[in-house]
């Protein structure tokens, strides 16, 4: 059966709406505008977000249901011609009293409760525990998806890098003592430096890394770092497993060099085996294959990024 020609269907207290049969759309009955639309569910969010002044919330934390009026824009002393919703604790604006509700149903804001003592705190009811355990347990259980290589530093490249910063798989490195630092030769300090940036150019994709994977490498604070030798050290921060790749990628290359040149050394002699200690990291070097071809590389390619 066809609707009537004009149907009046109260909404807000100052507006109706009708049905103009011969255009077919529902139009707005507010006095100076104009708004027509095909369907009635856009002509009553036109009608709420635009020409609806007051709008009745429940705010987290507080007692009761609070009036909440539209308030004009004030901009150059001029008045602007539409107007919104304020949260009651926030002050953030809304246009629609329905997205309104849906904040301040779980606005965290610690503002007190007007009337209240500016120092008592919001009172913790049991739907507002509910409601945060039921945000952190939604949270706890998103899925995301693996950073890829560009994301990642060459060490979160390899299978089970974490066992391997935490030091599970350096246990070989442990005992091999420090080269000398006395007479450090140009090169070597080429070396240091592009190992530096090229690591740090590759740990930059980190910062888009979902929050999981931050904590899964206990990324909390930086003053915590304990930097003694790279072999044994124990950071808490992204910082530090960096420079535990840069300083032991860069060891291994000067105990490369040591067993090549050892005019540069005055621990070693030219004809003589490694000492024992660095003769022991050379060949936990020489068993790891990704590390061997970094250094290796490293090595050919002092003047390029290769890490």
């Amino acid at each position: 059966m066809p609707p009537p020609a004009i149907v009046n269907k109260p909404v807000a207290p100052t507006t109706s709406v009708t049905y103009v049969e011969e255009k077919g759309c529902y139009a707005c009955r507010v006095p100076n505008c104009q708004a027509a639309f095909t369907a009635r569910s856009a002509l009553a969010y036109h009608t709420a977000a635009e020409h609806q002044y007051e709008a009745e919330v429940t705010v987290m934390g507080w007692d009761g249901a609070w009036k909440v009026q539209r308030r004009r824009t004030h901009s150059n002393g001029e008045v602007s011609a539409d107007g919104f919703f304020h949260c009651p604790k926030c002050a953030r604006p809304y246009k629609s009293p329905a997205s309104l509700k849906v904040h301040t149903g779980k606005c965290e804001e610690s503002k007190p409760q007007p009337g209240d003592d500016e120092s008592h705190p919001p009172e913790v009811t049991m739907e507002l525990i509910r409601t945060r355990r039921k945000e952190k347990e939604e949270d706890a259980t998103r899925t995301f998806e693996m950073p890829n290589c560009n994301q990642t530093t060459p060490w979160a490249k390899r299978s089970r890098f974490l066992l391997l910063l935490n030091g599970q798989r350096l246990e070989d490195y442990a005992a091999a003592a420090d080269l000398p630092q006395k007479h450090t030769e140009q090169g070597e300090v080429a070396i240091c430096d592009l190992t530096a940036d090229a690591i740090r150019d590759a740990a930059d994709g980190l910062n888009s890394v979902c929050i999981s994977y931050a904590q899964l490498m206990n990324a909390t604070d930086v003053s915590k770092t304990h930097m003694t030798r790279p072999m044994n050290a124990k950071p808490t921060t992204l910082d530090g497993y960096i420079k535990i790749a840069q300083r032991l990628v860069l060891f291994c290359v000067r105990v490369q060099l040591a067993g090549t040149d050892t005019t540069q050394y005055g621990d070693t002699n030219a004809g003589e085996e490694l000492p024992p200690t660095l003769g022991k990291a050379r060949k936990a070097m020489l068993g790891d294959p990704i590390l061997r071809e970094m250094v290796c590389r490293l090595m050919a390619n002092p003047e390029k990024k290769v890490i």
